[in-house]
């Protein structure tokens, strides 16, 4: 079985329409992916913090069920 693959580019703590609208033509690596993939912004939890953001994007899973 073939399995699609997946990258994920985070950038912590930078503000999407700076990356996604200012910047794009500063980053051309980047707005090539952009431009033969999916992207957007990531809905946070709650609080926003760094750890378990990260974290709970990886596990699918509450901050609060990861110990947060």
């Amino acid at each position: 079985m073939v399995h699609p693959k997946l990258l994920i580019i985070g950038l912590d703590s930078a503000a999407p329409a700076l990356v996604f609208e200012r910047w794009r033509s500063d980053l051309p690596t980047l707005a090539g992916l952009m431009a033969r993939g999916a992207y957007g912004p990531m809905r946070s939890t709650h609080p926003p913090i760094t750890v378990p953001a990260w974290t709970s994007m990886m596990a699918s899973r509450d901050p609060g069920e990861l110990g947060f």
